[in-house]
């Protein structure tokens, strides 16, 4: 492979030195990153903080999926200015929502999040709603 080339592997496994990516033609030396986590859809409201970006993430893309079912969406929002859409899919039905995260197992079980800055990462605030269950799994790209 040629030098700062990517396998299929490396993309599996996480193991992409990324250390060297800007997004020069935005302007200025914008950075990137993809920080992967979990979250347990049975968990109470709460927040989950993300962070690992190395620096203060100003847009996010966010990609997700559920362990174990064909249920996955995608979102993406303004960290500073709280705007955003995200796109989900459940069971076959797709929906489209003004938040960065909408997880709905059922119209009566699901997991909202909203977005917030943190110093080196983000925090997204769940609102449970009725008994959702399983293993959100969350890989977002943020963007300085």
């Amino acid at each position: 492979l040629a030098t700062n080339s990517v396998d299929s592997a490396e993309l599996i496994d996480g193991s992409v030195d990324d250390s060297h990516l800007s997004v020069s033609s935005l302007g200025h030396a914008t950075k990137c990153k993809v920080v992967t986590t979990t979250y347990d859809l049975s968990t109470a409201s709460g927040n989950k903080d993300i962070t690992g970006f190395g620096f203060d993430p100003k847009v996010v893309i966010t990609l997700y999926s559920v362990s174990g079912t064909d249920d996955w969406g995608w979102g993406f929002m303004s960290v500073t200015q709280d705007v955003g859409y995200c796109l989900r899919t459940t069971g076959g039905a797709v929906g489209l929502f003004d938040n960065l995260l909408t997880h709905q197992v059922t119209t009566s079980a699901s997991q909202v999040g909203d977005l917030s800055t943190l110093t080196d990462g983000v925090r997204i605030a769940f609102t449970k709603n009725g008994s959702p269950t399983g293993t959100l799994n969350i890989k977002m790209i943020g963007f300085s």
